[in-house]
């Protein structure tokens, strides 16, 4: 077994498993005695991704084989609708550990921050929140805006406006060194 593991259920539709880093492979098992294994030097890339959610960020690694299939592995375990976990406390190390085992097996593997496609939807969201912004200011020749209107423009600002800003800086896909992975993709920071 692998000096290092990591339990979490990624979601209600999954079972809780027990991530291991094993001496040549990611495994894992399951309560039901299911249990697999991916070789690190099978491993094509490592995908770390963050998003924000009502118990704050959770991470994401997406760990994809040359054949095309993959596993993900969260920082935030399900518990029950609408809860989760924290268990960054176990992913920092093991995800960190986990990209110099598979840099060292397949020197060819990708290791990717971010995720271009879900910068592209924020870089949707941002342009909807500036059309918005643009009806808001636009209603003061046509009689001044609503109180719900205003409203939901100061929601917009306050509380969208420093999320959409954080994932249209960070968020698009860039290359980071497996050897020294940034704190900040784990939740290590």
């Amino acid at each position: 077994m692998g000096e290092l593991q990591h339990r979490v259920r990624n979601a209600i539709v999954d079972r809780e498993r027990i991530w291991l880093l094993e001496p040549d492979a990611l495994g894992w098992r399951d309560d039901k005695g299911r249990q697999g294994r991916m070789p690190y030097a099978d491993i094509a890339s490592l995908q770390l991704i963050d998003y924000a959610s009502f118990d704050g960020r959770i991470y994401q690694c997406a760990v994809q084989r040359r054949s095309g299939s993959g596993v993900k592995i969260r920082s935030h375990s399900y518990v029950s609708l609408g809860r989760f976990e924290d268990r960054l406390a176990t992913y920092a190390p093991f995800i960190r550990e986990l990209a110099g085992r598979v840099a060292d097996a397949n020197p060819e593997a990708e290791f990717i921050a971010g995720s271009t496609g879900l910068w592209i939807v924020w870089t949707v969201v941002g342009l909807l929140a500036i059309v918005m912004l643009g009806f808001f200011f636009a209603s003061f020749g046509a009689g001044g805006p609503s109180v719900n209107g205003t409203i939901m423009v100061v929601v917009i600002l306050l509380v969208g406006g420093p999320i959409i800003w954080r994932q249209l800086k960070y968020g698009k896909a860039k290359s980071f060194d497996p050897r020294a992975v940034p704190p900040e993709l784990i939740g290590d920071a």
